[in-house]
């Protein structure tokens, strides 16, 4: 998988992992993290070593 699809599934997999946590739809946890979002895909290389329940903030 090439670095980046691995960065985009990382991503895709936090939203999903914060949206079953929350009991949140998948467009309300994407419109909480918009402001987020451009450092969680470009930290994704580096936060994807760690489990996602790990990485809470």
């Amino acid at each position: 998988m090439p670095k980046k699809d691995s960065d985009l599934f990382y991503t895709c997999s936090l939203i999903e992992y914060i949206g079953r946590k929350q009991k949140l739809r998948r467009g309300d946890v994407v419109q909480h993290l918009a402001k987020m979002f451009r450092q969680i895909y470009f930290d994704a290389p580096v936060l994807h070593c760690e489990p996602i329940a790990k990485n809470r903030r």
